[in-house]
């Protein structure tokens, strides 16, 4: 008798452990499609919900109409799936929490706002075009798994370090001005780069410019750029092959 209970408990104690090492393997979590979101960003939210009833136009110059919808039966995982377009331009946004479930967005807009941490947005890989000028940012590290975007706009952040965009090699337009970076030796691997705006930076060194075979238009106005100096040779590089030059240099630099 007791050894029949003694196999009866061996056999209670191995489903148990099957059934810890079954629930172990499956990821706590991960969020179910009808799962409510979260926005720490009521103007985010109030937009979202204006874009998904249709009111959302995403033509330059345009900004969605919505901030005063009333956010009444909340937002769904698989609501969030539905967008392939957001324009949150000029709206005074400051978190992008939530954001991150917009995994089908190819188009997104978020000019002139006061964002700061752009990190949710690492989980928008089918993001075609990005809109963050003038904004906040200083870390654009997470931008480093967007390789589907083809047009991305950061000017008037502090951006210093550019680097985490050197493996984004369907850029065709890159706007980084007016921010506070140094080098874009990094950028010289972006082969598919046709317009560049980096004016009014810290830059001296153009030299891996040389390298970026499509370009055909770049904008050096007001950085650290000197004529005579030996850098102005990529310059005229870049001219002889046709490409655009504006530089406007900064007082005292010629």
């Amino acid at each position: 008798m007791i050894k029949r209970l003694n196999v009866s408990v061996i056999i209670m104690f191995i489903g148990i452990v099957g059934m810890m090492f079954i629930l172990g393997c499956t990821n706590p979590n991960k969020t179910s499609e009808h799962e409510m979101v979260r926005f720490n960003d009521k103007i985010l939210e109030s937009t979202i919900v204006a874009a998904l009833s249709g009111v959302s136009v995403c033509s330059p110059g345009e900004m969605v109409a919505g901030d005063e919808m009333e956010v009444s039966n909340g937002i769904m995982v698989k609501d969030l799936a539905e967008l392939t377009s957001l324009c949150v331009g000029n709206k005074g946004v400051t978190d992008l929490s939530g954001l991150e479930y917009c995994t089908n967005l190819t188009i997104l807009n978020l000019d002139r706002n006061q964002i700061s941490d752009i990190s949710v947005l690492s989980s928008l890989t089918n993001l075609t075009v990005l809109g963050l000028a003038g904004n906040q940012v200083s870390d654009i590290s997470s931008l480093a798994t967007l390789n589907n975007l083809e047009y991305l706009y950061l000017g008037e952040n502090k951006i210093s370090d550019v680097s985490s965009l050197r493996s984004l090699n369907n850029l065709s337009v890159l706007s980084i001005y007016s921010n506070r970076i140094r080098d874009i030796s990094a950028l010289g691997s972006l082969g598919k780069l046709t317009l560049f705006d980096i004016r009014d930076n810290q830059i001296n060194d153009i030299s891996s410019l040389a390298s970026l075979d499509k370009l055909t238009m770049i904008n050096l106005s007001m950085d650290l750029l000197s004529q005579g100096s030996e850098t102005m040779q990529y310059v005229r590089v870049l001219e002889d092959r046709g490409v655009v030059v504006r530089q406007d240099p900064l007082p005292g630099t010629n």
